[in-house]
């Protein structure tokens, strides 16, 4: 059962979280932001892209279903057992991007995710099977049809990106 229970819950809950995180970096200087060590040898600026990386990934998922694709879920040739592995190919494909790049990927990646979910109705968001949107080969995924995966994980992935972060030179977390 999604956490939110209505599309309106589930958008107010997204702009929640990411004002949220919003504010926690808000304060930052651009060195802070590129500083790497904020989790592991992660700079906030990779946990940004991060972000990028997987609201891309929802999409793409969707757009493929639009299409009547079935597209593998995460990723072509691996399960959700390899997220370790998935997530190291992600950093190391946005690495090398600014900040200013990455800054304005999460700003548009975020714009488009609203858009989507703004243009979904209720039953596209919640009922699996219901014609539209993310499809897999998978058993358990098969036909979701729908952002369920959104409703039930994407607020508090946005925060929970935040919650262990150190930051140089500074004890804002």
């Amino acid at each position: 059962m999604p956490k939110y229970t209505t599309k309106e819950t589930l958008l107010h809950a997204i702009r929640e979280a990411r004002a949220g995180l919003e504010k926690k970096f808000s304060t930052l200087s651009p060195e802070q932001m590129i500083w790497p060590g904020s989790m592991d040898h992660w700079s906030v600026k990779d946990i940004l892209a991060h972000l990028v990386d997987w609201e891309q990934r929802l999409i793409s998922w969707y757009q493929a279903g639009l299409r009547g694709e079935v597209p593998e879920i995460p990723a072509p040739g691996m399960s959700w057992r390899d997220l370790p592995a998935l997530n190291q190919q992600g950093y190391e494909r946005h690495r090398d991007e600014t900040l200013d790049e990455v800054m304005e990927n999460f700003i548009g990646s975020y714009q488009e995710t609203l858009r989507l979910i703004e243009g979904m109705n209720e039953e596209e968001i919640y009922t699996p099977g219901s014609g539209r949107g993310i499809r897999s080969e998978r058993p358990r995924l098969k036909k979701l049809g729908s952002l369920r995966v959104i409703s039930t994980t994407y607020p508090e992935s946005s925060w929970l990106a935040f919650k262990d972060v150190r930051i140089k030179d500074a004890n804002i977390y």
